[in-house]
């Protein structure tokens, strides 16, 4: 979870985790002004960071990159300004007297953003003035345009009733010729573009037509228009990114401009929360939001792991407005703060401005209001506000933070870069397995015209199961990496994507099981051309059963036996080694399948050993986290008698979810059971050439056997590594993957 859902107040935390444990954690109550202390998570539950203070696996580098932020003053020119005025003098004459501060500061934020945005908001006023109610049309304007909030605003205006609508609309029709006039104008040159150009895109090398890209951000869908068309006609090339847009034709602007196909994606609010636009290192604030949680979402967009260069921010402060000097001043303070502390306080605007008393959003709309002394009050406590205050209440943010900040198990860390490590060759696994599939006649995999990472696959016989189509044939993907760098692909409907763990892969394996798994049974012949010996290799699987007989889960180890009869576990990747050849299998050899299967057991008893100590260790760590929350949720209760009763009705509840937990960390395996053995030879027990063929390949099918005894090896592999436990043999390697999250850690295993 990221600061987003509770905005870093307790308060909303608290309220959280009352809707994930009613029972131990009690509701905090409707007031949000009521102090609560602040949970200090324990690691066995939680990580809590800072995003500045992430390193990466080398505990030396920053995961995330530097940010640097400036605002600019930009007056309005004196014919912008004619305007605002003019808009602002509309309300008054038109509107009711409970209507006139929200419709000043509509139409005074849209002039100030750009005449376009007011010309059309006088246009839909015109049109729409008294219709419905502004419940009615703040609810169909949510509907319409997800994700923008200024919309719902706007409706409301638009459809509120007018004291004299005639001659409202004879006003604004005369208004709207006006500024028709001045953007026709060749030489009109709007206040805030030439900032735009010159100080936040060419100062940083952002130039038309050179690849480098931009953020732009704007409070609203007609500037958002305006801003994208004036881009192109300078040059660059540009798409915007806006509520009224479909959700299909807003996922293709965002993963267009994260391929980088264009330069400057212009964005509403619609874009401040949930997408990543890190392909850019430039983000400019054209119009500022009211709402610092939304000022922190949009800072964030750019601002993600996978950023390769220090982030630059900027704000464009429109001034000569109501509210232009009092938002440039309180900008300033946040900015120099934010500088000071290296771009930390970007994430914390709202909790830093709750600290101080910047009362943010309603100084800022009381500016727009009938009331004067609500104005003047504003005006002044936002000029007392001194960046050396906001700046101590942002370390004050950020050494709270600390203390909250859980300790990170390290090798748990690194069990996670395996994990990840592994992630990263899926596709040279899955292109292999194919290969040996294709090999073993099982099915073809065809290359296709759409290039490198995809395969048209046909069955040899029968029909795929479901998730692979059903059909006879189906295009794949053998890694998502393929998908998001192919241009050649516009149609990804009926793409299916495989990779250990994915349903798909798994029921291809479970396919190809089926076919083989008697051969395998049986026993067949392949060659090791690393090994100058023969040896025996047989697979054990068992069912390993956890979290109170909710989840199981296939384990699997592999035992080598050499023809003296020594055992031993082995690493699952030697099997890649495998290769088919020319000799045959033999009926299995007793004494080395009894040393074999003791083998297994051997290690199967050593492996649930080693989970149930790790299980043990997990408990002990949450039943002290557990035993202290009483403690820690109860410490501020004032009356005692409440704070002891609160306290052992918390105990004997927390008792509860310990015996629950205590049954979640049982674990245990079935005896293991022989799927498979093959006869290993040793590279120099291969037969002579002849006339370019190998005399020793009995028929055909001693050949197909071979060749399919290797592709179904490989499968073992892909099946423990992708989505089970497995034995690592002599080093550090199987890791437990899941498609979903646990509350019990994942353990590799080491031999």
């Amino acid at each position: 979870m990221t600061a987003t859902p509770h905005r870093g107040k307790e308060w909303l935390f608290r309220h959280l985790l009352h809707l994930v444990d009613p029972a131990i954690f009690p509701d905090p109550g409707d007031d949000p002004h009521v102090p609560l202390p602040m949970l200090q998570p324990g690691p066995t539950h939680f990580l809590r960071r800072m995003k500045e203070d992430l390193l990466s696996y080398d505990g030396k580098t920053r995961l995330f990159k530097g940010r640097t932020a400036e605002n600019f003053r930009v007056p309005l020119s004196s014919t912008e300004f004619g305007y605002y005025q003019a808009a602002l003098n509309m309300v008054d004459q038109y509107f009711p007297p409970t209507a006139q501060p929200l419709a000043r500061m509509v139409y005074g934020k849209r002039a100030a953003s750009s005449l376009w945005a007011l010309t059309e908001t006088l246009k839909r006023r015109a049109a729409h003035m008294g219709e419905m109610s502004e419940a009615e049309a703040a609810l169909k304007a949510d509907a319409d345009h997800q994700g923008d909030e200024a919309e719902a605003e706007e409706a409301k205006v638009i459809h509120a009733a007018s004291t004299a609508s005639r001659s409202e609309r004879a006003a604004i029709k005369v208004l709207i010729e006006q500024i028709a006039v001045t953007v026709s104008d060749p030489g009109y040159q709007p206040s805030k573009w030439q900032r735009l150009i010159d100080n936040c895109l060419s100062n940083n090398g952002i130039s038309p037509g050179n690849g480098e890209q931009a953020v732009v951000f704007t409070e609203y869908a007609d500037s958002a228009e305006w801003i994208t068309q004036r881009l192109q006609a300078d040059g660059y090339s540009a798409r915007m990114y806006s509520g009224r847009q479909s959700n299909a034709e807003r996922d293709a602007a965002r993963l267009a401009f994260m391929r980088g196909e264009y330069q400057v994606i212009v964005t509403t609010d619609a874009g401040n929360e949930g997408i990543d636009l890190q392909a850019a290192h430039v983000l400019v604030n054209y119009d500022i939001p009211w709402s610092l949680v939304r000022l922190e979402q949009r800072m964030g967009r750019i601002h993600r792991v996978g950023q390769l260069r220090d982030v630059f921010l900027y704000n464009l402060v429109a001034t000569d407005t109501r509210e232009g000097d009092t938002l440039f001043v309180l900008l300033n303070n946040f900015v120099t703060a934010a500088n000071e502390l290296r771009g930390q306080v970007f994430d914390s605007l709202s909790a830093v401005a709750e600290i101080t008393g910047v009362n943010y959003e309603k100084w800022l709309t009381d500016l727009y209001g009938n009331d004067e002394a609500k104005k003047q009050f504003a005006l002044d406590a936002a000029k007392a506000v001194q960046a050396q205050e906001i700046t101590r209440a942002a370390r004050q943010v950020r050494d709270t933070e600390r203390q909250l900040a859980s300790q990170v198990d390290a090798v748990a860390a690194l069990t996670l870069l395996q994990r990840d490590l592994f992630a990263r060759i899926n596709p040279a696994i899955v292109e292999s397995y194919l290969d040996r599939l294709t090999a073993a006649e099982l099915l073809t995999a065809h290359q296709t015209a759409a290039g490198a990472g995809f395969r048209q696959l046909v069955a040899s016989g029968g029909r795929f199961p479901k998730s692979l189509g059903g059909g006879d044939q189906i295009l794949v993907a053998t890694s998502g990496e393929a998908i998001r760098e192919s241009t050649h692909i516009v149609d990804t409907g009926g793409l299916i994507t495989l990779g250990p763990g994915e349903p798909a892969f798994t029921d291809l394996i479970a396919m190809a099981e089926r076919e083989v798994a008697p051969d395998l049974y049986q026993g067949g012949a392949v060659e090791d051309p690393t090994s100058l010996t023969p040896y025996d290799l047989y697979a054990f699987d068992a069912t390993m059963t956890e979290s109170d007989g909710k989840r199981a889960s296939a384990w699997a180890t592999l035992i080598k036996v050499d023809d003296a009869g020594n055992a031993r576990a082995i690493r699952w990747e030697t099997l890649a080694n495998l290769v088919p050849c020319s000799g045959a299998g033999a009926e299995p050899h007793p004494a080395r399948l009894g040393a074999a299967a003791d083998m297994a057991a051997s290690v199967a008893d050593e492996t649930l050993e080693k989970h149930r100590r790790v299980r043990a260790d997990w408990f002990a760590r949450a039943r002290r986290d557990l035993e202290n929350l009483p403690i820690k949720l109860t410490d501020a209760i004032t009356s005692r008698d409440e704070r002891i009763a609160m306290r052992r009705h918390l105990q004997g509840q927390t008792a509860v979810r310990l015996e629950q937990l205590e049954k979640l960390s049982h674990v245990s395996l079935t005896e293991p059971t022989l799927v498979g053995r093959v006869r290993v030879l040793a590279a120099g027990t291969r037969s002579p050439m002849r006339n370019g063929v190998r005399s020793g390949w009995r028929c055909g099918t001693c050949r197909r056997r071979s060749k399919r005894m290797v592709g179904l090896l490989m499968m073992f592999i892909l099946r423990a590594a992708g989505m089970t436990l497995m034995h690592g043999g002599i080093a550090r390697f199987a890791i437990s993957r899941s498609r979903g999250l646990s509350a019990m850690p994942r353990a590799a295993v080491s031999g």
